[in-house]
């Protein structure tokens, strides 16, 4: 094991709330491939100052979580073509004192969504920065008949397309959708909440998920009526290999990554 010396790299992770995800992958692969890398989870209030804090710091890289993603973007001094065609970042790459911005949240959601064999009538709960990026996924891969739906509603500054309906919270009980992606914090913190009736939800298809936590009541409920269901921590762990491969320019398979990790999907 490589002790942190005046050598090793820095990587952080922003969040109003960090969490340890990020952390157990990023320093896992960096034991594994002998580098000498550290990964630290860091609680931020103040976003202004985030910029001076990775230049003065010498940070090699950062991650980026809620609620960050859109607003980190302006402080950038070159976008990935994930940010501009997203809004969001998720990745910062520092290089010669300069902020470079990616969104693996977009290409995660795409190798989940590419194997999705379903492509009208979908529900997207969310309006936040890990939604927005979905819903650009989306329409990337031509999906129909998609519904926005979210208590704030906070849709003005996206780039809706004709086969977009935006609909009031109250109002998702009135569908059958085949396809219903959970980007909200509903079974985040309390693994009982349900972001939908039971009665309507049983005719979905596929439920995909982005809370990581896997013990929750929506993950009970699609086994118990055998839908398929896409998991948060799959979605974490593609955009999390993505990062990876950014930070080290380590191109290591996927399945090879997973039995390091000992993940199991």
């Amino acid at each position: 094991m490589i002790l942190p010396n005046n050598k090793t790299k820095k990587y952080i992770s922003i969040s109003s709330n960090p969490g340890n995800t990020g952390s157990y992958f990023h320093n896992t692969l960096f034991k594994k491939f002998n580098l000498n890398n550290i990964y630290i989870p860091c609680k931020i209030t103040n976003l202004n100052l985030v910029k001076k804090f990775l230049l003065n710091f010498q940070i090699s890289g950062c991650s980026v979580s809620m609620p960050f993603k859109h607003g980190i973007t302006k402080f950038l001094d070159r976008k990935d073509k994930t940010v501009k065609i997203t809004s969001n970042t998720n990745t910062i790459l520092i290089r010669k004192n300069k902020l470079i911005g990616f969104n693996t949240d977009f290409i995660a959601a795409k190798i989940i969504l590419k194997k999705v064999n379903i492509k009208k009538d979908v529900l997207l709960l969310g309006d936040g920065a890990v939604a927005r990026t979905i819903y650009v996924a989306l329409k990337d891969l031509k999906f129909n008949k998609i519904h926005l739906c979210s208590r704030k509603k906070r849709y003005k500054n996206w780039k809706l397309n004709k086969n977009t309906t935006v609909l009031n919270w109250n109002d998702r009980e009135e569908y059958i959708f085949n396809l219903l992606i959970n980007a909200t914090s509903i079974g985040m913190k309390d693994k009982d909440s349900f972001p939908m009736s039971e009665s309507n939800l049983k005719f979905c298809k596929i439920i995909f998920d982005l809370v990581i936590n896997e013990k929750t009541k929506l993950k009970k409920f699609a086994d118990k009526y055998k839908i398929s269901y896409i998991s948060g921590k799959e979605f974490s762990f593609f955009q999390a290999y993505e990062q990876f491969k950014i930070y080290t320019s380590i191109n290591v398979n996927r399945t090879k990554i997973k039995k390091i990790l000992k993940y199991n999907f």
